[in-house]
């Protein structure tokens, strides 16, 4: 062998053994992750409601406390918290919102009048408004790995290894609940890294709380921001202290940020794409997205279904009912600052009329001679379906498509089909045809609205949770009617005599009252399956339609909402909230046939038939001129 051919030799035997030995190296990681990962599924979750101490700091002259939760803009709350606590001395100072705990700043925990503590004497009063702002977990613990494992190297000796850091939090939140006491490096971390339900007395005060949710970027603050905006200007804050606030909490970031971090791309891939990473992630924070109205669509499929939510109900029962207890006992509905007690102008207010016409969806089966009409709010998706189902049976049994499906998942059917669905505020019924419409009780109409659009997706006028604000809006939107546009919270908020030209029509509609629960649906489901029947629909269609509509519930479906046992004790004991929900949808009560008797007594009085009767028999003759007997 010459020397060339020796070394050639030995050059592709060292390649070789390095192939091997990265195929075998890959193949032992892959099992130690599988191994890891498998350990990860079986932990358990890190438990809700855990006492953790939080930093509170108030405002006692514009009685405003703020409980701050680190990783979720603690500084620039301190900052905020201290403009409001001493603004002479703090805008003379020439300080900022984005300023540090390094920096030499005009509040600090030793303040004499008690800035940073919230005194328990008054943990269980309504003179105080309180403020906090939270933000996504998974968010919060990127900010909190940027911040403090990769720019700090204060991450358990961790450094930067991700799934080290997990583990170590873990660890030391089990050791917390265990042991009540941690080391100073232990109890640091804990503090940064806790989820959110451990702070702020959540387990007892919970719903006391305006909940401010926070975004990573401006375009995600600008909504909390000008909630908070509302709420300093209802306390009564110097416009130039709130203008200070809106404009540098917008704007400005702390040098502890980590929005605009180098190393933000990777580590947030990396949350995205570890599974192990992820699992721990689900077991510490899982909760949070259970208690807080976060968005939940990045978690993981398995954490998405609604079992968690009856799970976390059966779970946490006792929490639950402390929330209660709290409205029930404690809360003077009048004076207690969440529900924006600033009421100038309610006792001035008067009914919203019936029969305004309104932009309301058309849909028709011409197969079987059915048209529905749909009102927001009232199973209108499962309608959408439904009738999709008797327009187009074989692409909706091809496709495998399911009556629950909601308004963005591809459907067999489309509005933008002229012979299947109309859009019109003067329809006119055809006298051949049958005509359905599935309508809700008011009040438990409103209640579906404010836990889908306010709770859960924050579209609600920029009031977020507060249920005065909301039915205030509503109010006002829908007074302005004749001369504005209609919004979309005018389509899923307007009273039911609105839609359908029911001002003609009514009369032409066989009505289909729904409940909030299965049970209440059987008899509506009973006559919607005879109606079918008459109309000649087939009979393995009935039984789908009957089966689906009876177990199923859409994505926007709340009767089994984590908040609506909250939200319903609101309606039925704050006097606000039920003032404008009667000057909303009484009239719904005298035209259609709801139950009265959740009502207040004065309106379940036989005078307001009467009365009706009266000031719309115009209507009612109308209605009885175009009565059509069903073909």
């Amino acid at each position: 062998m010459t020397r060339k051919s020796y070394k050639f030799t030995i050059a592709i035997s060292v390649l070789f053994l390095i192939f091997f030995w990265q195929f075998f190296e890959r193949e032992r990681r892959s099992k130690l992750d599988e191994e890891e990962l498998q350990f990860a599924r079986n932990l358990t979750f890190i438990p809700s409601f855990h006492h953790y101490n939080p930093d509170y700091f108030t405002a006692f002259q514009y009685n405003i406390t703020t409980c701050s939760i680190r990783k979720s803009m603690s500084q620039m709350v301190f900052n905020t918290m201290c403009l409001l606590h001493d603004s002479e001395h703090f805008l003379q100072g020439n300080h900022t919102l984005n300023e540090t705990w390094k920096q030499n700043r005009t509040c600090n925990y030793e303040d004499p009048d008690g800035f940073a503590t919230f005194p328990r004497k008054f943990k269980r009063t309504s003179d105080f408004t309180r403020l906090v702002f939270i933000r996504d977990p998974f968010e919060r613990f990127l900010s909190l790995y940027l911040d403090k494992c990769v720019r700090e190297h204060f991450c358990f000796d961790c450094m930067d290894d991700m799934r080290c850091v997990l583990k170590n939090i873990y660890k030391s939140l089990k050791k917390f609940i265990a042991e009540g006491e941690s080391t100073e490096n232990d109890w640091f971390m804990n503090q940064h890294s806790a989820p959110i339900s451990w702070f702020c007395d959540f387990d007892e005060y919970l719903k006391a709380y305006h909940v401010l949710i926070i975004g990573r970027h401006i375009e995600d603050r600008k909504s909390p921001i000008m909630k908070l905006s509302k709420i300093l200007e209802r306390k009564e804050v110097p416009e130039h202290i709130i203008s200070k606030i809106v404009h540098e909490t917008l704007l400005g970031e702390t040098s502890h940020g980590t929005s605009d971090s180098s190393h933000r791309n990777k580590a947030a891939e990396q949350i995205k794409r570890d599974p192990i990473v992820r699992e721990y992630l689900h077991k510490i924070y899982f909760n949070d997205y259970l208690i807080f109205p976060f968005d939940k669509s990045h978690l993981d499929l398995e954490y998405q279904n609604a079992y968690w939510e009856e799970k976390f109900n059966q779970d946490y029962a006792a929490f639950t009912v402390v929330f209660l207890s709290f409205f029930g006992e404690f809360v003077n509905y009048k004076q207690f600052s969440f529900y924006s007690p600033d009421a100038k102008n309610d006792d001035n207010i008067t009914f919203i009329p019936p029969f305004h016409s309104i932009l309301t969806d058309y849909l028709t089966s011409s197969d079987y001679n059915i048209t529905t009409c749909l009102v927001r709010k009232s199973m209108s998706q499962m309608a959408f379906n439904t009738m999709c189902l008797l327009y187009d049976t074989e692409n909706f049994l091809e496709g495998n498509h399911k009556l629950n499906e909601t308004w963005h998942k591809k459907r067999a059917c489309s509005y933008s089909d002229p012979e299947f669905a109309t859009f019109s505020k003067n329809y006119t019924p055809s006298s051949n045809f049958t005509n359905l419409v599935f309508i809700r009780d008011p009040f438990d109409r409103f209640l579906s609205l404010y836990l889908d659009k306010c709770v859960r997706e924050h579209r609600c006028y920029d009031c977020d949770e507060d249920m005065r604000c909301v039915v205030r809006e509503i109010y006002k939107s829908l007074k302005e009617q004749t001369i504005n546009d209609e919004t979309f919270m005018d389509k899923h908020s307007a009273p039911t005599s609105w839609f359908c030209g029911f001002q003609k029509y009514l009369k032409t509609y066989n009505l289909l009252v729904i409940g909030s629960d299965l049970q209440e649906r059987k008899e509506p489901v009973k006559k919607l399956s005879e109606i079918l029947e008459k109309k000649g629909v087939p009979s393995y269609l009935i039984s789908k339609i009957v089966e689906e509509l009876l177990v199923g519930e859409t994505e926007h479906g709340t009767h089994t909402s984590t908040r609506r046992k909250i939200a319903a004790e609101q309606i039925k004991n704050d006097p606000v909230v039920r003032k404008y929900l009667h000057k909303i949808y009484f009239n719904d009560y005298l035209i259609f046939p709801f139950d009265r008797s959740h009502l207040d007594p004065e309106y379940q009085e036989s005078y307001w038939d009467e009365k009706y009767k009266e000031d719309y028999a115009d209507y009612i003759k109308i209605q009885d001129s175009n009565v059509h007997s069903i073909k």
